[in-house]
């Protein structure tokens, strides 16, 4: 079993099976008074901290996933052959083709049981990506991300934007809020996963 942390910045890609911790947004530290007002475990409110406090910059808030990885282990892991690239089956190969093609030809599985993930930056903080199904060789498009990727080679799960910060903090009403996605076998595409503590129904 394999864990996979994929974060890209514009212009380099780091890919590794340990945790990475690279910071990639950053609010502007040049605010007068900046400095933290309020601290729990769970949440940090930034504000002036010279002369008006009531004066708020913004909040981070820590990332506690309600699931992991191993509540939807897949039931088998594929070691066959794989199957042809089927380069009909997105139209996105029209633009990534050779990304998708070499990802597919030099990986394994590592995701879902039966696919290989590759991702790429479309433009400033603007991931995207997809897995390909060794059974078949059909291509599938992955959530969208603004920090990268992590996921598990027996596992259905996929977490976007995990927090960089040492302690899972992240930026509250930023576009690098976390995000738990589920691949659904049956339906061939990724679900957002919400709020819900049920995990037997965590839509």
């Amino acid at each position: 079993m394999k864990i996979y942390h994929y974060l890209i910045l514009p212009t380099l890609i780091l890919v590794g099976c340990t945790k990475q911790k690279i910071e990639t947004y950053e609010h502007s530290s040049d605010k007068k008074g900046l400095g933290c007002i309020y601290s729990t475990n769970h949440v940090k409110i930034y504000g002036d901290t010279s002369v008006d406090q009531t004066k708020l910059y913004f909040t981070k808030v820590k990332f506690t996933p309600y699931c992991s990885f191993n509540d939807f282990l897949t039931d088998s892991l594929f070691t066959g052959k794989k199957a042809l690239l089927d380069i009909t089956s997105n139209p996105i190969t029209f633009e990534f083709g050779t990304n998708i093609s070499k990802a597919y030809q030099n990986n394994q599985v590592t995701f879902g049981g039966h696919y290989t993930i590759t991702s790429w930056v479309h433009k400033t903080d603007s991931i995207g990506g997809v897995i390909i199904d060794h059974l078949d060789g059909k291509i599938y498009n992955l959530p969208p991300a603004s920090l990268g990727y992590r996921y598990q080679t027996d596992s259905r799960m996929l977490l976007v934007n995990e927090p960089t910060d040492v302690e899972g903090f992240y930026y509250e009403n930023s576009y690098h809020q976390p995000q738990i996605w589920l691949w659904n076998e049956k339906e061939k595409k990724f679900k957002k996963a919400g709020s819900n503590q049920d995990k037997s129904n965590p839509f």
